[in-house]
């Protein structure tokens, strides 16, 4: 069985809450979740709120245009409202679990920035130009209409965003693009982001917010995937030899393996001893590095040598390759970006063990596909010593014990 997923794309043009409903629409959610949202907000509101959708061309590209319109907004709100809304809108609508999870993490993230930034508690921090009716639409619209397309089973992944350039004024002044609160919240979620391609506001915070909620992860390029259905979202400005689009794709993922981006950083070494290559090991596993591997090699004029490999995420690979540089002596590290298949679900179960007449409890590591099947079941190795010390019998014959009860059980 394949597993949906859905791949954002803010990496030309960035991404806003209306640029999302709009690329979500054209994807095929149902019109229906809107038009609701739009007659429970008009309710819990008491204003008379609508959602529209239409066709526009951004340059030569076809792309579906989210409007909100709201008839005498009376924002800005704070937290405490605004969560107080988010609330019973979740409840009225019926949101589905996951979905109210990505609604209320999205208003936090903006809550919790705008709190840091201005000093304030986050139920009485004023929200602003986020403090409206729009924002909540933007953030729930988004939430629902992504649940109904993603199905039961599925991941959501984010290619970089778009920041824009430049400068951008707005109610707290004049400030650089990224605003404050865009950035900010990018940073809490590990995001990968680039300038450009133009100057302006690219990302807004609520369009960050979302990304940072409803992302399992961020991706420089496209993962292995069956692509089903591409969606096209329009913004508001019209940017020179640019479509201002955002494209959403949904999908399948090819078997049951994960695949995702990983860093290789190698140094040869020629001048380090067993013990020294000992340290730099442990030290670079506290460090984070993935894996780390030496391999003994023959190096120039016959002198005996070692390769050094370290395997890191893309994002801590550089200061991954301080610690190289640091704890070797090395001139230089060789950096190669690459990408590898994974199990993607490991996780320990503790199973009871009986030896003897004495009942002991051992961790195994389980391994699994995306589909769900068994691809490795391994004892704890710590753990089977321990019994094997205790039992006076071998780590093989325990091990077999802890995987007979594990099948069994």
């Amino acid at each position: 069985m394949d597993r949906n997923l859905v791949v954002i794309d803010p990496s030309l043009t960035g991404a806003s809450g209306d640029m999302l409903l709009g690329a979500l629409n054209d994807l095929g959610a149902p019109q229906s979740i809107a038009q609701t949202l739009g007659e429970q907000i008009s309710l819990e509101g008491r204003k008379n709120v609508k959602i529209l959708f239409k066709k526009v061309k951004k340059g030569e590209f076809l792309a579906t245009k989210a409007e909100v319109v709201v008839e005498r907004d009376e924002g800005p709100r704070t937290g405490k409202e605004m969560n107080e809304l988010l609330r019973r809108l979740a409840l009225s609508l019926r949101l589905s679990e996951r979905a109210a999870k990505w609604s209320f993490n999205a208003l936090n993230e903006l809550l919790q920035v705008e709190s840091k930034l201005h000093g304030e508690s986050v139920e009485e921090v004023d929200l602003h130009e986020s403090g409206s009716l729009d924002t909540l639409v933007d953030i729930v619209g988004t939430s629902a209409l992504l649940d109904s397309i993603l199905g039961s089973e599925g991941e959501v992944v984010c290619l970089p965003a778009a920041l824009g350039g430049g400068h951008l004024t707005f109610s707290h002044g004049t400030v650089q693009v990224p605003a404050p609160a865009t950035i900010e919240i990018l940073k809490s979620r590990n995001a990968l982001v680039e300038g450009g391609p133009v100057e302006g506001e690219l990302t807004t915070p609520t369009g960050a917010s979302l990304l940072a909620s409803l992302c399992d992860g961020f991706t420089r390029f496209y993962p292995l995937m069956i692509p089903k259905a591409i969606g096209y979202g329009a913004g508001d400005k019209e940017l020179p030899g640019i479509p201002n689009i955002l494209r959403v794709v949904r999908g399948e993922r090819e078997g049951g393996l994960l695949e995702e981006e990983v860093v290789v950083l190698e140094t040869d070494l020629d001048d380090c001893t067993g013990e020294e290559l000992g340290y730099v090991l442990e030290r670079l596993m506290i460090s984070g590095a993935r894996d780390v591997a030496v391999i003994p090699e023959t190096r120039k004029k016959g002198r005996p040598g070692h390769l050094l490999k370290v395997v890191s995420d893309q994002r801590e690979f550089r200061r991954i390759a301080e610690v190289v540089l640091r704890e070797t002596g090395t001139l230089g590290v060789r950096v190669s970006r690459i990408s590898r298949l994974i199990v993607p679900e490991r996780k320990l179960v503790e199973v009871k063990v009986n030896v003897s007449g004495r009942e002991f409890d051992v961790r195994v590591k389980v391994s699994k596909d995306l589909n769900g099947h068994t691809i490795r079941v391994k004892p704890e190795y710590e753990d089977v010593r321990k019994v094997a010390s205790i039992t006076g019998l071998s780590i093989r014959e325990i091990s077999e014990l802890v995987l007979r009860e594990f099948r069994e059980s």
